[in-house]
């Protein structure tokens, strides 16, 4: 306030004084009756010791605000300026700590970087090849003895993708040694995966390798292959119970796999893990 205003402050002193000083030196002085003459100089104080008085209180009460103004504003400053350096000194302290928990950590970063590159880009992959491999026709599973060796072919690459991908690769020793690292959300993601996966492998493959539809031959007319038709009809009704559940157990398996993949999305997140870059 006291630096913002010094040309108008001048302007105020300046008409004051225009208004006062002139008739003081140049006015006349006042006459009473059988006195006149006397020192110059006191009579001007008599004549004019309020006017005097009230310009000294004026300018008091000016230098006061001015200097309680001017201590307001270093006080400001020196609030701002204690601010600046506690901000600073924050700065820095945080700087410190980021430092030491990465050093801290850093054992662990590394464990979770060997752990998920490039395995995390694989399995996005993966997942892409997967659901490639299963471009079937929903029609064409109800009639299981209709399809063709290269729509069986398909189904079996399928299983072979999820055999390998998500149930061999999540018991491999790097993902049981690393398990310390994990929330008990990526666990549970890790499991159902797994036994998703598991259990996927075992209908498609039960169906893809081993599907032969059963027809009339002289053998099974014979009454000595009368169980042994009884058990391949057994088998026979269990292969297109397991085809048929192929379309319900896929939208689990996707399910699974999309949370597991989530879930070490976060993980990387959490120790700052690059896990998209490219490695030579």
């Amino acid at each position: 306030m006291v630096k913002k205003y010094p040309l108008l402050k001048l302007m105020i002193i300046a008409v004051i004084l225009a208004a006062v000083v002139p008739p003081i030196i140049f006015g006349e002085p006042r006459v009473v009756k059988d006195e006149t003459g006397g020192d110059t100089w006191r009579n001007i104080l008599f004549d004019f010791q309020t006017l005097i008085g009230g310009l000294f209180a004026v300018f008091a009460a000016w230098w006061t605000v001015i200097t309680m103004e001017t201590t307001d504003q270093a006080a400001q400053e020196r609030h701002e300026q204690t601010l600046a350096q506690n901000r600073k000194a924050e700065d820095e302290n945080n700087r410190r700590h980021r430092q030491l928990m990465q050093l801290t950590v850093r054992g662990d970063m590394l464990r979770v970087d060997r752990l998920l590159v490039p395995a995390l880009s694989n399995f996005q992959t993966a997942r892409q090849q997967i659901k490639d491999a299963l471009k079937y026709d929903p029609e064409s599973l109800k009639k299981p003895e209709t399809l063709t060796s290269e729509e069986k072919q398909m189904f079996d690459r399928a299983g072979w993708l999820v055999q390998r991908h998500f149930v061999d690769a999540l018991i491999e020793p790097q993902w049981i040694n690393e398990r310390d690292l994990f929330n008990g959300n990526l666990i549970a993601a890790l499991f159902i995966c797994e036994n998703t996966g598991r259990r996927m492998v075992n209908d498609v493959w039960f169906f893809a390798k081993t599907f032969y539809p059963l027809t009339e031959t002289t053998e099974f007319k014979l009454e000595l292959d009368i169980r042994r038709r009884e058990i391949l009809q057994e088998i026979e009704a269990k292969q297109r119970e397991a085809i048929l559940a192929i379309p319900e157990q896929n939208i689990i398996l996707f399910g699974a796999i999309d949370n597991f993949i989530s879930e070490l999305i976060k993980l990387a997140e959490i120790y700052e893990v690059d896990w998209q870059r490219q490695v030579l």
